[in-house]
């Protein structure tokens, strides 16, 4: 059993190896989760895992410190389960956005998550 600290808590959660090779520690084994991007800072691509309650639509989309949507990762239905999104560090126009803190933000029907991440140069 790992215990992973996760937004306000702790959640203890036995997970088998992941078959995509993103560390899923720190999700929900059930229930809506994001997991901290891979690397965390990060100079190339970030890695977002997910978990999702119930099959609906989702958003998953990274804001900069200012509140101003950079990039839209996925927007559209998805089915329940684990999930996982990779940002590359570009905004929609497919330009290299500056070194600074963002935030990837889940909305569900279920919720809203969000994890920080770092970019760096």
């Amino acid at each position: 059993m790992r215990a992973a600290t996760f937004g306000n808590g702790v959640w203890e959660i036995d997970l088998p190896a992941a078959a995509t090779g993103v560390e899923l520690a720190g999700l929900p084994e059930s229930g809506l989760g994001l997991a901290a991007p891979r690397p965390n800072p990060s100079r190339g691509d970030a890695s977002l895992a997910f978990v999702l309650p119930a099959a609906g639509p989702v958003r998953l989309a990274v804001y900069d410190a200012a509140g101003r949507r950079v990039a839209t990762l996925i927007d559209g239905p998805r089915a329940a389960g684990r999930g996982e999104a990779t940002w590359d560090g570009r905004d929609e126009n497919g330009s290299a956005v500056a070194a600074g803190v963002y935030f990837a933000r889940l909305e569900t029907p279920s919720g809203v998550r969000s994890a920080k991440i770092s970019r760096i140069r």
